[in-house]
């Protein structure tokens, strides 16, 4: 995922301890599906934890990202 990488790019210009990930519901639901082992491993790499938020008004691609 495109979004995992900019993650990657985003915690190392942070301090903050977590992300919020800002995605369509369908995305969401399979992040934390489908893609949870990924999205742990993602966050073991990063040392962040990673919350997943919904916003329906997103398209399938697009995605937020705030350190936080």
């Amino acid at each position: 995922y495109e979004a995992f990488r900019d993650l990657e790019r985003e915690a190392a210009q942070t301090l903050d301890e977590s992300l919020f990930l800002t995605v369509n519901p369908k995305i969401k639901e399979r992040l934390l599906d489908e893609e949870r082992h990924s999205l742990h491993e993602l966050e073991n790499r990063m040392g962040k934890r990673v919350h997943i938020r919904e916003d329906a008004a997103l398209h399938l691609e697009d995605y937020r990202i705030q350190a936080g």
